[in-house]
């Protein structure tokens, strides 16, 4: 089993059904799949229904909500990159997020300025936390 260095990640939403649609369908496009519903309070998506929630959303906390700390009155803006195997993977990531009502935040394409082989795209969900996809290798590699 290979180790990663982080376990899960976990952001908050104010519209948790809009950040579900919105995430399963751009995480389907990395292979994850919703596990886990808790309805109006969070969801997690992973690899394998047998999997722990890699990633997850949670309806920010509130006064009557004890077992989670108190809200920022300014919420954290995440920006989260994953990685993909090939270029049409991320520009299907992309489509995704725009078809859910993602922001564009970068089309898909080349970024020259972070090295030769970068091909990226970029939106931002509705609590404006930033989702990117990112291709490391060159076409040939691909």
């Amino acid at each position: 089993m290979t180790r990663t260095m982080l376990s899960h990640v976990a952001l908050d939403a104010r519209d948790i059904d809009a950040a579900r649609r919105f995430h399963d369908a751009a995480l389907a496009t990395l292979g994850l799949a919703r596990i886990e519903t808790i309805a109006g309070l969070a969801s997690g998506c992973a690899r394998g229904a047998e999997a722990t929630p890699q990633f997850r959303m949670l309806r920010p906390p509130t006064a009557a909500s004890p077992t989670r700390a108190p809200a920022s009155p300014s919420p954290s803006i995440l920006t989260f990159a994953f990685d993909t195997e090939s270029r049409a993977q991320v520009d299907a990531f992309h489509n995704a997020c725009l078809a859910q009502g993602g922001a564009d935040a970068g089309a898909q394409g080349r970024r020259p300025h972070s090295h030769p082989n970068y091909h990226g795209a970029y939106a931002r969900d509705r609590d404006r936390n930033r989702i990117t996809r990112a291709h490391h290798r060159s076409p040939e590699q691909r």
